[in-house]
Parts: structure tokens; sequence; C-alpha cells
């Protein structure tokens, strides 16, 4: 896949600034899968590049001490953090460490199912701030490991904001806003993906789907959301080193 110079200088200040974030960040621990199943990072390689792995790369740890962000060499998935801002993640715009993933706005959304390793059903939908709908299914995911189905579109009005579900026939109802899980515990991680060279942003979803946390390897269901990406002019070198060292500046000064 070829990733042009604009791509690759995004993707640069994206790893240069999340790293400079590792002191706020508040990750959820991921587990390996039991036997077989899939890893996040095995479910991004078949999903995404299938023949070449994925492995953790920079700095940025979960509460555990482990690496959260993930590459191939070309494309990067960048841990969204799971909790410690306040606001709504806008989901064509850049991520440079400065949202979590509980609350999500954006405007033309595409989604599709990637992945399901669980033994129950698996649904997912959303539900919209502000009205009394309450949860509204978008689709569910047929099939089992990397074969299968579901998709759907959405379209936010400027200032919507809402919290994704997954549902099913056991487990629970869980909410991407942990406040709202019967059992306080945070039932979904998210990816920014880059380096793809076009206009989309890309999103990546996995959800755990058992009370208190199940297995914590958040392999049970994995969805791609797809929307226009913000456009960001091309920085130079200079471009680069300043944003990243601003944003150190700022994150320094959020310390004292």
């Amino acid at each position: 896949m070829r990733i042009s110079s604009t791509h690759r200088s995004i993707c640069l200040i994206t790893t240069m600034l999340l790293a400079c974030a590792t002191t706020w960040a508040d990750f959820t621990p991921v587990h390996q899968p039991p036997g077989k199943e899939a890893s996040v990072a095995e479910i991004l390689a078949s999903f995404y590049s299938p023949g070449t792995a994925w492995a953790p790369t920079g700095g940025r740890l979960d509460d555990s001490g482990n690496p959260v962000d993930l590459s191939n060499g070309s494309l990067l998935a960048a841990r969204i953090d799971d909790f410690g801002f306040p606001g709504v993640l806008d989901m064509g715009a850049p991520y440079f460490g400065d949202a979590d993933d509980q609350s999500w706005t954006g405007a033309s959304l595409t989604f599709n199912a990637v992945a399901r390793y669980a033994g129950y059903t698996q649904e997912f939908g959303y539900d919209l701030d502000g009205d009394d709908a309450g949860y509204t299914k978008l689709f569910d995911v047929r099939g089992n490991k990397m074969k299968v189905s579901g998709s759907a579109t959405l379209e936010l009005k400027p200032g919507e904001s809402l919290a994704w579900y997954r549902s099913g026939n056991h487990g629970g109802q869980w909410s991407s806003r942990t406040a709202d899980n019967s059992d306080a515990y945070d039932h979904m991680i998210a990816y920014r993906m880059s380096g793809f060279g076009d206009d989309l942003a890309r999103w990546m979803l996995f959800w755990e789907d058992l009370p208190k946390g199940g297995d914590l390897d958040y392999n049970d269901m994995a969805v791609e959301v797809t929307t226009v990406a913000a456009r960001v002019p091309e920085p130079g070198v200079g471009t680069t080193m300043a944003l990243a060292c601003g944003a150190y500046v700022l994150l320094r000064r959020r310390n004292l």
C-alpha cells in the first residue's frame, strides 16, 4: 500500500503528540484471548493487512504497563483514552490524545462489522444524547471470527452526540459510556486508524460482552466506523517539530 508524504507527516505528528501524552493516559487493560481466538492486533492484521503482523509501538501504556498503540509499519492504530477527558470526540478530526471514547460526534458515518469471537449474539447500535428514544439498533453481526457481515449508515446533525452500544442475547446491553453500564465496567476500547492515504477517517471499536469485564480480551465484537476526514495541510519538518514541542509544553503545564 502506497502512503503519501502528507499522511506520513500526519502519522508522525500523531505518534509524537501521543507519546507526549503518556502521563495523562488512562487505558483499560486488554488481556490475550483464550484458545485460538484472535487478539485485537490479529484482528487488525486480518482486516487491514493480511500477511503483515501488527505489533505494539510508542510509549503510551495501560494501567498494567502494556503498550496500547499498534502498527504494521505503515498503518497506525492509536488507542483512544478510555477515561479522563471531558467533551465529545469528533470522528472527522485528527486524534492527538485529547479525547476519550465515552461520547462521540460526526457527520455521515458508515459502519461495517469486522469480527465476532463470541458464543452469544452481537448487535451494534447507539443512544443519541438529548432524545427519549434510548437505544437504537443499527445491525446484527452475523457469522463468526473474521467471516462476518453487518453494515449501516447514520447521518448526525451538527451538534448531535451519542454513545455507542453493544447488545445481544446474553451478557447485557453495554455502552461506550461507562457510567451508563449497570456493572460500572468499561466494555469498549477504540482506535483511530491512520496512514491509508485517502480522505476517510477510520475508527475501530472493540467490545467485551460479559458483565464485570468477562475475559477482558475485547474481541467479542469489532466494528469499523468511517467518515470523511477533516483536511489537514501538509506540514514541513519544522512545523512537525514545533507542533510536537508545543503540545509537550502544553501538557507539561497541565501537570503543574
